[in-house]
């Protein structure tokens, strides 16, 4: 039997409280990474309930109102028809998302009886192609948790902001002035191509990290949510041609729709193949890192050269936090470049629901602007910039921020030291 080697008791327990608690932890990670897939894999049957309530709802209108509509009752029935197959077509791209080859299933050792529908279910759904296949009465259980579903939505609308031809104006109006800022103040020279060390926080589905590791830079995005990185991980490591896939990512909308075939209107993607964008730089320096930006990037002092932060600065749960980190990060005459409104994510909820909610301190511009010039930055640039964000194409409600693009650069010293980031929290893509 091994002894206690020079740890009295108090500090083994400790040892061991912690052991627990790491464990404990892993535990409800693997359980929220399952949680995940289990949303994503359910995306039909939740939508099918959708249908489901049109369906019922136009059984209750009178023949002649039926005939009322555009092509009458095979009208309203072809509209439900065109869902059904959106439903199943988007369902397929979901599903190729959770079966995709990534270090997260490796990492928790997911087997897919656990999060996928079992198969008489999937069965039952892949024989729905029509609405006379659909009970009127039926609802479809599902594992999905609600705000979930929410979030398998808003990975659809991703993929068409980040990786769509369709979207491109949306990137032109808030990724390209991050870009422009980047090469105004911090401009790739022969000298230094590839040695430029950049982070794009809450990187998303990763196109800005693409865009920006193409023009020179080496480049990292960090992310927290599962939604992005295992639809990022498909698209960056999964996908070796543009156009590869095809969803229908509107056609939740139920209000707002001015032209019916707007959320039936197909949306391809990649616009660009990933490899094809990232080989415009020749020996470039891409890598992810998966985690809590506040957790991920505790240790790093003077190692970067600039923060891209685009739609990130409000979602801090104490945005002085972000501050600090990002000032620190940086290396003296480092810049930090964000675009982006102030939601603040959590300003609205109880500290019941979540600590982080208690926490939440909502700054106007000219406060934040205030507060990052007393950390020892030095503004370089400000104006106002109109953001979309997610829009449906001729949709009568479209979500547009009149945003903040700032640049600010952290004062220089006399005797800068140049450290390096730990190689334990850089993931390069395979």
């Amino acid at each position: 039997m091994e002894r206690n080697h020079g740890l009295d008791s108090a500090a083994t327990t400790e040892n061991m409280s912690t052991a627990l608690s790491e464990k404990e932890e892993d535990r409800r990670e693997r359980e929220h990474f399952i949680d995940v897939l289990s949303a994503l894999a359910c995306y039909m049957p939740f939508m099918m309930n959708e249908v489901v309530r049109r369906k019922r709802h136009f059984e209750r209108l009178s023949n002649t109102r039926l005939e009322r509509l555009p092509g009458g009752a095979k009208g309203a029935t072809s509209v439900l028809d065109n869902m059904i197959r959106a439903v199943h077509q988007n369902s397929a791209f979901l599903h190729h998302i959770c079966l995709n080859p990534n270090s997260y299933h490796d990492a928790f050792r997911t087997s897919q009886h656990e999060w996928d529908m079992i198969p008489a279910v999937v069965a039952h759904m892949q024989r729905i192609r029509t609405a006379k296949d659909l009970d009127a009465k039926k609802v479809f259980k599902y594992a999905g948790k609600p705000h979930h579903m929410a979030k398998v939505k808003g990975t659809l609308h991703q993929c068409y902001r980040e990786w769509s031809a369709a979207g491109s104006l949306e990137r032109k109006q808030a990724f390209f002035p991050l870009i422009e800022q980047l090469q105004k103040h911090m401009p790739v020279t022969s000298q230094n191509k590839n040695q430029l060390r950049v982070l794009v926080p809450g990187c998303g589905l990763g196109r800005l990290v693409l865009e920006i590791c193409s023009r020179g830079y080496a480049t990292q995005g960090n992310e927290f949510d599962y939604f992005m990185l295992l639809t990022c991980n498909l698209l960056l490591n999964g996908t070796d041609r543009k156009n590869m896939y095809s969803i229908f990512p509107w056609i939740e909308r139920r209000c707002n729709v001015y032209n019916r075939a707007d959320v039936f209107r197909p949306v391809t993607f990649p616009d660009v193949c990933p490899a094809d964008l990232v080989s415009k730089n020749p020996g470039y320096d891409m890598s992810m890192c998966a985690g809590e930006f506040l957790e991920v990037y505790k240790s790093h002092t003077e190692c970067w050269d600039a923060v891209v932060a685009c739609f990130f600065l409000d979602t801090a749960p104490n945005i002085f936090t972000y501050l600090e980190t990002i000032h620190r990060m940086l290396k003296p005459g480092g810049i930090l470049t964000s675009i982006g409104p102030l939601m603040y994510h959590w300003a609205s909820g109880t500290a019941a629901e979540d600590t982080r909610y208690g926490e939440s301190i909502e700054l106007s511009y000219d406060e934040l602007r205030h507060v990052v010039e007393s950390y020892g930055f030095r503004i370089l640039h400000e104006e106002r910039r109109v953001c979309q964000y997610a829009v449906c194409p001729g949709s009568m409600l479209q979500t547009s921020y009149n945003a903040v693009l700032f640049t600010a650069k952290k004062k220089e010293r006399t005797d800068p030291k140049t450290q390096t980031a730990p190689d334990s929290t850089r993931a390069a893509f395979k």
